[in-house]
This record gives C-alpha cells, structure tokens and sequence, in this order.
C-alpha cells in the first residue's frame, strides 16, 4: 500500500543523494538499491528527515529486548573515525562483519543487535551502506 506518492518518494531520496553529493555515475551503478530506498519511502517504513537528512527505517520485526527496538535512524555521513571505531576486530575477508560494521556505524547500534535483524529489514541498511563505501 502506497503512502507516500511515487514522485515525492523519488524528491526525498534525490535531496538525500544531493546532500551526500552523490555523483551522476554513482547513481547510475547503484540504480537498484537506490530503487529500493524509493520504495521504501513510498511504502512508508522509509521516512528521511528534510533538515537533517537522517533515514528513518521502521523495522517489519522489532528486535532487541522485549522487541523494544522498532526503529533504526541512519546518519546521513560519517567520518573515517566512526568507520574505523567500528571496524577494528573485523578480518579483511569478512564481508558480513564488514557490512555489519558499517551498519552499525550509520545507525549507532552494536553488531550483536544488528544480527538478530529480520532478513527483511537487512536489506535496507544494505542498500544504505553502499553509498558510504
């Protein structure tokens, strides 16, 4: 069910791109996950704030205790410091570990709660991550 018309999501992911200075080509190679945001924003369990340009992500299953997490808020930068902080522990050849680490880096959450995310609600942050590698 749409709750956000189509245009008005594509608007907002724009403006997010456009604040983060996302080039042209970057666009275009990550097309697909950028179509995902969109979808997300018009499906409404996406909202992305106007003035800060965080993303909202309203999780289809809560986690952590008592399900008391039902949302992840993604900042919209983040410094080497921040990634390097959460990396540190994470092997080379660990993809997921890396991927969680970012993750965990954009939202503020610690890994061990990220992995207990539904595959539903991963494949946001996933998409959110691959414009801040």
């Amino acid at each position: 069910m749409t709750k956000v018309n189509k245009q008005t999501a594509i608007n907002e992911v724009n403006g997010w791109l456009d604040y983060k200075r996302v080039s042209e080509k970057k666009r275009e190679d990550l097309s697909d996950q950028i179509e995902l945001l969109v979808e997300g924003v018009s499906d409404g369990y996406l909202r992305i704030n106007s003035e800060t340009f965080e993303i909202v992500h309203t999780l289809s299953f809560p986690i952590g205790e008592g399900d008391s997490i039902k949302e992840l808020t993604y900042k919209p930068r983040l410094t080497v410091s921040e990634i390097n902080n959460r990396t540190k522990g994470v092997r080379n050849g660990d993809a997921d570990g890396r991927v969680k680490a970012y993750i965990s880096a954009l939202c503020g959450q610690g890994q061990g709660v990220l992995g207990n995310l539904d595959s539903v609600d991963f494949t946001i942050p996933q998409s959110i991550i691959v414009f801040f590698i």
